[in-house]
Order: C-alpha cells, then sequence, then structure tokens
C-alpha cells in the first residue's frame, strides 16, 4: 500500500511538473541550474506532504485509541499505553517523510531535464506510453480484492449483530462483586448477595435484579449431566448442559423470553425443586411432547453407588417454563442446551458474584450498585460495573476490528485507484493538449476526444477487474473460516463490489475527460 502510495503521488506531481515543462525549459535556458530545478519541485512537495503528515497524524491518534477500545475487555484497564508510543509515531513520520521525497525524485528529475538545448516544442509531445500500464491494473485489482474482502467481513459482523442472542441487552447493566472470604457457601455471604438484590429492587429506575451464577457472553463454559425418560422408558442424557444458578427475576432482568410455561417466583423458593429449559434442552429431552409439568434428573441416569454420600444424590426438577435460547458463552458459539436453577434452592446456597439490573438509566443502575454495595459489603473492592452492550462489543471485537481494518484499507485502496486513474490522465491530456487540438481543428467532435481517452483506460480496467476477480476468489478461501452467513460465491457481494469500483473509477475519469472535452484548439495550436 505505502508503495502504490508513494507511486500515485510521483504520478500527481509529475502530472503538475508536465504542465508546467515550457516554463522549466524556459527557466533553464535563463540560466537556472539544474539543482534548483530540483529543489524546487522538491520543495513543493514538501510543503503538501506537512500538511498532510499534520492530518495524518490526527486520524492516526483518534484511530489508534479506537482500535485500543475495541481490544480491551470491559471493565479492564487499557492494553496499550499510547504514552510509549513515541518510537511508533516517529517511525511512522520518518516513513511518510522518506515515501513523499522518493515519490517526487523522479519528477523532479523530469522537470531538470528541461535544459535550453532541447527543443521546447517537443517537450510537449514527449509521452511516456510505459506510464500507467501496469500500475492503474495493478492498483484496480488490488481495490477489487479490498473491497470485496471488506465487504465479506462487514456482512459477517452484520449478520452476527443481526443473530437473537437470547438477551435484550439495551438497559442491562452487569457488576462483579468482591466479597472478603473466599468460602463460596459462606451463609453470611449468601445473606448479604441476596440482601443487595433485594436492596437494589427498591431503588428508584431500578426495573429488575438478579443475581447469576455465570456472566452470559464472556466465554467461560460450565456444563452438566441431566437425562429424562420418556413414557416408552428410552433414555434422554446430556453431559453439556449449561447450568445456570439464578435468583427469581432473571428472565425479566436479561430479557431472555419465557416461550412456555412461566418464570420462577418467590413461592418457588420454598416449594418443591424447580427449573426453566431452553428450547433447544426441551427438544432434546422431550422430542415432539409437552414439557412443562415434566421431571428431568441430574446425572447419566446410571443408578447412584452404595458408597455415594447424600449430597451427590440425583436431583429432580419439576418444569415450570421453557425459554428462548440463549448465546451464553459467546455470540459466535451456537445457544447451548439450558437449565436454569434458583440459587435459594440448593442444598448449600452459594455467594454469585455476579449481577444483572435491569433500568431505565444505565449510569443510574452503576451508581445504586455502588452504594447499595458500600452499605451491605463495608471495606470490600468496589464492583466492576460495565453495560452489557460493551460485553457485545467485546464478544465481537475481533470481527469488528477485522471489518474496520479491512474497510479502511478498501477505503485507501478506492482513494488510490481514483488518484491513479485521475493522476494517469491528466498527464495523458496535458501531454496530448497540442494533438487534442489539432484533431478538433479538423473536425473531430468533443465526445470522440473523450471516448479515446475512455478505450484506453477501460482496457487497463478490464485488466484489473480480470486479475483482481481471480485474486478476490483465492482470498474470499482464505476468508471462509471468518465468515458468517455469507458465502464467498455471493452474486451479490460480487456485484456490490463492482459496482463501488466503477462508480470510484467514473468519478476519476470525469475531471480528465472535462479537461480533454474543453480543449480549444486555436489556443492550443497556438501556445505551440
Amino acid at each position: 500500500m505505502m508503495l502504490l502510495c508513494s507511486v500515485n503521488i510521483g504520478l500527481l506531481i509529475l502530472s503538475r511538473v508536465s504542465s508546467r515543462l515550457h516554463e522549466f525549459a524556459i527557466r533553464s535556458a535563463l540560466g537556472s541550474p539544474r539543482i534548483r530545478l530540483i529543489a524546487q519541485v522538491l520543495s513543493e512537495t514538501a510543503l503538501l506532504a506537512s500538511g498532510g503528515l499534520v492530518i495524518g497524524g490526527m486520524l492516526g491518534w483518534e484511530l489508534a485509541h479506537a482500535i485500543i477500545y475495541l481490544i480491551t475487555p470491559a471493565g479492564e484497564p487499557a492494553v496499550l499505553n499510547l504514552k510509549a508510543g513515541a518510537a511508533i509515531a516517529l517511525f511512522a513520520i520518518l516513513l511518510s517523510i522518506t515515501a513523499a521525497a522518493l515519490a517526487a525524485l523522479w519528477p523532479a528529475w523530469r522537470a531538470s531535464r528541461a535544459a535550453p538545448a532541447l527543443d521546447l516544442k517537443a517537450l510537449h509531445t514527449e509521452r511516456k506510453a510505459s506510464l500507467g500500464r501496469w500500475i492503474i491494473p495493478t492498483q484496480v485489482a488490488l481495490g477489487l480484492v479490498l473491497i470485496y474482502s471488506a465487504l465479506l467481513l462487514s456482512g459477517t459482523l452484520r449478520n452476527y449483530l443481526k443473530e437473537n442472542s437470547g438477551f435484550v441487552t439495551h438497559g442491562v447493566t452487569l457488576a462483579e462483586l468482591n466479597f472478603q472470604r473466599d468460602d463460596p457457601t459462606d451463609p453470611i455471604q449468601v445473606a448479604k448477595s441476596l440482601q443487595l438484590v433485594d436492596d437494589l429492587q427498591t431503588q428508584p429506575g431500578i426495573r429488575s435484579v438478579a443475581l447469576l451464577s455465570m456472566p452470559p457472553v464472556h466465554g467461560w463454559l460450565q456444563t452438566s449431566n441431566y437425562f429424562t425418560r420418556d413414557p416408552n422408558g428410552n433414555l434422554h442424557k446430556n453431559n453439556q448442559v449449561w447450568s445456570e444458578y439464578v435468583t427469581p427475576n432473571y428472565f425479566s432482568a436479561l430479557g431472555t423470553a419465557i416461550l412456555e410455561g412461566r418464570p420462577f417466583s418467590r413461592s418457588d423458593i420454598s416449594g418443591d425443586q424447580v427449573c426453566v429449559i431452553s428450547r433447544a434442552a426441551a427438544n432434546f429431552f422431550f422430542p415432539g411432547e409437552d414439557p412443562i409439568g415434566r421431571f428431568i434428573t441430574s446425572g447419566d441416569g446410571a443408578p447412584p453407588k452404595p458408597s455415594a454420600s447424600p449430597d451427590s444424590a440425583p436431583r429432580v426438577y419439576r418444569i415450570v417454563g421453557v425459554a428462548e435460547d440463549a448465546r451464553m458463552q459467546s455470540l459466535l458459539v451456537p445457544a447451548p442446551l439450558t437449565l436454569y436453577e434458583l440459587i435459594e434452592q440448593q442444598k448449600k446456597p452459594f455467594v454469585s458474584s455476579f449481577i444483572a439490573v435491569r433500568s431505565g438509566n444505565e449510569r443510574l443502575a452503576a451508581s445504586a450498585i455502588e452504594r447499595a454495595t458500600a452499605r451491605i459489603l463495608p471495606g470490600t473492592t468496589p464492583p466492576k460495573i460495565y453495560s452489557f452492550d460493551r460485553i457485545l462489543n467485546d464478544d465481537l471485537s475481533r470481527q469488528r476490528l477485522l471489518s474496520s481494518v479491512s474497510g479502511g484499507f478498501a477505503l485507501l485502496a478506492l482513494a488510490l485507484v481514483a488518484t491513479g486513474l485521475y493522476g494517469i490522465l491528466s498527464r495523458t491530456v496535458t501531454e496530448r493538449r497540442r494533438e487534442i487540438g489539432i484533431r478538433m481543428a479538423l473536425g473531430a467532435r468533443r465526445l470522440e476526444i473523450v471516448t479515446s481517452l475512455a478505450r484506453g483506460a477501460a482496457l487497463r480496467i478490464g485488466i484489473g477487474i480480470l486479475a483482481g476477480a481471480a485474486l478476490a476468489a483465492l482470498a474470499g478461501r482464505f476468508l471462509q473460516s471468518l465468515l458468517y452467513g455469507v458465502t464467498v460465491a455471493s452474486p451479490l457481494m460480487a456485484g456490490a463490489t463492482l459496482a463501488v469500483l466503477l462508480a470510484v473509477l467514473t468519478f476519476a475519469f470525469i475531471f480528465p475527460a472535462g479537461r480533454a472535452a474543453s480543449v480549444d484548439p486555436m489556443e492550443a495550436i497556438r501556445d505551440e
């Protein structure tokens, strides 16, 4: 990309120099040394580059902050310190200055060759036909590959965001509590964690509060064994069931919908052991049956061993509801078979370190959590507080980063393609100005001039598109493992890529074509 940027800069500077060769030849004839002509072109380039360096530095600083935000998990300190990036910034500045200087060397040398011994009129007719033969096709091919890759990755991110997670995340604040003792079944701490829920529930603006054993979409995994028997005595068992221990308001706090039956109620705490299972679990354990009121048992269905302790005896749950499938581990992982149990119904209730609060204002919820924690758990480390939406963003951070970086390179490639085509055609129009003027004086129409210019550009663009299509197909195969919901051979993606590329190329063609069509034949010939 740096090489193509330098080539484009060189083409644009060369286009400016070509239109001033007559001026440089006259100055050389008047005694101006070559080194002075070279210094003039280099100084003009440095002046223009300094403005770009300032703008680029500001954009780079903001983009660096954006990337750090994308890759830093919620509630954690920044993974990179920009203050320590002085060496990187210096390297980027030196690289940019070097690239600009190298890009200006050939145009500066070209200007210095406008010697007085040369025929001044010949300077305008001399052409380098080889220029642009490989630059435009290469840039078009690269641009097509990067645009196609960016669209594939952006489509993947969009599909993940559109996918139903099983939660209504907006307005949910999560907190990780810190207790003084490590014993997870300490009755005093259990009572305090439940008291914290009751206290927060009475705060203004708080709609629902729940404790949960595992925070959702954190990448963690917990599984247990459960089984059922159908009316025919057939065993249905699974050792990959996600067990989530919660308080009664879990479903209203997390926004997971109840599809059949009912959610937990406070009256369930003192009654028989009950549970809510996910739709996937209902389909597995009760295929074609109504699971409400049926029973599910912990374990693998094998008879208990005589030496087993009472605490390890299988637990039998009556199913009171079926919830929608929720992507507990990650948005990138299919929803597991899930069984929700009440914390209060455990033989030894345990301390849950995670709390979910649904409110109309997340800042209000965070303040309420901090106040309640300081009052009920004095002396403990303040809780880590973050929004559920941020958790989802963190979970998709890799996809967001890939999509953002590929999109940025695609935009840069489009700019390179546009400026490359503009530079080549502008230089062509400048050098063929006398020829265009003569042709128009002999009766050629403006449309014919533009068509002639477009024909040469279309040939190079066509070669670039064919090469880019082959490279895009290859790139798609490498990206296949990162894609979700989009296919490499999608006609929609291919059509969108081609449409964007051709739109940019058309825009870049308009200005040189307009200059070619506006040449005054008499003025062009008289200037010669």
